[in-house]
């Protein structure tokens, strides 16, 4: 039998809109506690630990940062210092496969899915944008 959120509210004799019928439906929540596993930002940000946190909706952002973001950065970082162009290859998340990596990410077949930039590309877009062409050669 299917259930809609108005029979729910009404099994608990709860409003729709109340923040008691709210509260059943967070501890309901089959996702609640991936909420631990980001830094979500307070709603007042000089209360310290003790504010509330914000309900994040922003949907023109990456989002709340994972708590573990650092440790893979971090990963990434150490691999371009200690291999440099190499961790094209050699890194432990080779940089080169990253088209076959977001293959597997949204389960499509090659070539249905790929990167679309990298720093190289990024750089001569930037300098085609803001470059006024001389007649003499001049160092950018």
């Amino acid at each position: 039998m299917t259930s809609t959120v108005l029979d729910l509210a009404a099994s608990h004799g709860l409003e729709l809109g109340s923040p008691e019928f709210a509260a059943v439906l967070d501890e309901a929540d089959e996702l609640r506690s991936m909420r631990e596993r980001f830094h979500i930002p307070p709603v007042d940000p000089t209360a310290g630990a003790e504010s509330a946190r914000v309900v994040y909706l922003c949907g023109n952002s990456l989002g709340c940062q994972p708590k573990n973001t650092s440790v893979y950065v971090n990963q990434e970082l150490e691999a371009w210092q200690r291999l440099g162009v190499e961790g094209h290859w050699d890194a432990p998340r080779p940089w080169l496969t990253t088209d076959e990596f977001v293959y597997k990410l949204v389960r499509g077949l090659p070539p249905s899915a790929c990167s679309t930039s990298n720093r190289s590309l990024t750089q001569e877009t930037f300098l085609a944008c803001v470059r006024v062409p001389v007649r003499v050669r001049v160092r950018v």
